[in-house]
């Protein structure tokens, strides 16, 4: 997800907003070519807002072809104003200037769905659109500004003229998330709690797209970490919770030595509360014992079995000789 940066004093926090939804997004110039949005393959652009007119002679704008790349397009304030004169509308400074909460009627919309038809948004604009685009439908206005939004879906094109990214626009944030989710079709980025202890699978369960552990070995995993987890998602309607099994891993051949170093190399984590109570309910005495240590076979199998136990995604932490790491390597991407 992109942000064309046009000069306005929210462009991070348009940036921010959309990353709060869950969404990757890079803030970038407006002097990015098609060329190089395309290269990008963005999931949808956002046109960020601007003290400018778009008629000053310093005015930021884009190339045009942007808008044909067919790439779900959001202009706000500013971003609106330059869609829409670069798409054939009219924007004229029409004497009326809204800064400030305004109320808003809106009409039915994609990108205003689930917002009430009556909201209060924040405006700060003196030029206003006076003539959308060509085949764009208006579907939101002010009275001092009867276009305050306009969708082109055909086009995958879209205005507004307030901000939905400031706390001042109440519905702002559904706003971004139609355009995200439903216009967009970016998917969420999961999240994936750092959860050990009961209260916390319970919490990542509820809430969260699953887990990732650090030195908790398969007899846990299989015993407490995935039953445990797996009854919250249950218990709140979720989907079957991820589970991220991370360990200590090398394949050599000198498993005796390779353990020894990984009680040295991780004996910190044998010392950390969290990672102790772990280790104590897997009966281990230490890391070494819960990292996966051997031949190739060995390995291989041990990665299985976390696997048929409900393990999701693995994470290994390659260790050992650096002949030991290539070996490890190798296994490990055999199995991918």
């Amino acid at each position: 997800m992109l942000v064309i940066d046009l000069g306005g004093q929210y462009s991070q926090l348009i940036a921010r907003r959309v990353r709060e939804c869950r969404v990757y997004s890079e803030l970038v110039g407006h002097t990015i070519s098609p060329e190089a949005v395309r290269a990008r393959n963005p999931y949808a652009l956002i046109l960020s807002g601007g003290p400018a007119s778009v008629y000053a002679d310093d005015a930021p704008h884009v190339d045009p072809r942007i808008f044909e790349l067919g790439i779900p397009t959001l202009g706000i304030c500013y971003g609106m104003q330059l869609m829409a004169l670069e798409l054939g509308g009219r924007v004229d400074r029409t004497g009326v200037s809204e800064f400030g909460k305004t109320e808003l009627h809106t009409e039915e919309s994609r990108l205003l769905k689930d917002t009430p038809t009556e909201q209060t948004v924040w405006m700060s604009h003196r030029d206003s659109v006076v003539a959308p685009p060509e085949g764009s439908r208006v579907v939101a206005g002010s009275p001092s500004t009867p276009i305050g939004a306009f969708e082109a879906p055909d086009r995958k094109l879209y205005g507004v003229q307030f901000h939905p990214e400031v706390v001042h626009t109440p519905h702002g944030m559904q706003v971004l998330k139609n355009f995200l989710y439903d216009i967009a079709d970016a998917p969420p980025c999961p999240i994936l709690l750092a959860a050990l202890a009961p209260k916390m699978l319970e919490l990542a369960g509820a809430v969260a797209d699953g887990t990732i552990t650090w030195m908790t070995g398969p007899a846990t995993l299989a015993d407490h970490t995935i039953p445990v987890i797996t009854a919250a998602a249950r218990a709140a309607g979720r989907p079957a919770p991820r589970v991220c099994a991370s360990l200590p891993v090398c394949v050599t051949d000198d498993p005796a030595a390779a353990r020894a170093r990984a009680a040295d190399e991780f004996a910190v984590y044998g010392m950390l509360p969290s990672y102790r109570a772990m280790l104590d309910r897997e009966g281990a005495a230490g890391p070494a014992d819960v990292a996966i240590v051997g031949d190739a076979a060995t390995v291989t199998g041990a990665v299985h079995h976390l696997a048929e136990i409900g393990v999701t995604d693995f994470a290994p932490a390659l260790f050992g000789s650096r002949t030991d790491r290539n070996a490890t390597r190798e296994v490990l991407a055999g199995l991918v």
